[in-house]
């Protein structure tokens, strides 16, 4: 595996496992309901994705994300 590989997998798995364990807080800041974002598949990977933009300088999220 690639060093780029491995930093993305490892980033990403921690960065799941951050807004996982502190559901709780990030459901506050953002006003996110429960029920949604108990449903692992809807919130966790979008804020995934953003937090590593984030990290790599790039916040543009596009038009469909956007609407999601």
């Amino acid at each position: 595996m690639s060093f780029l590989k491995y930093s993305d997998v490892t980033l990403t798995s921690r960065i799941n496992s951050f807004f996982t364990f502190y559901s709780s807080y990030v459901q506050k800041v953002y006003g996110i309901p429960p029920e949604q974002y108990e449903q692992y598949q809807t919130v966790v990977p979008y804020l995934t994705k953003a937090y590593k933009a984030y990290f790599a300088g790039d916040e543009k999220i596009d038009t469909e994300e956007k609407k999601t």
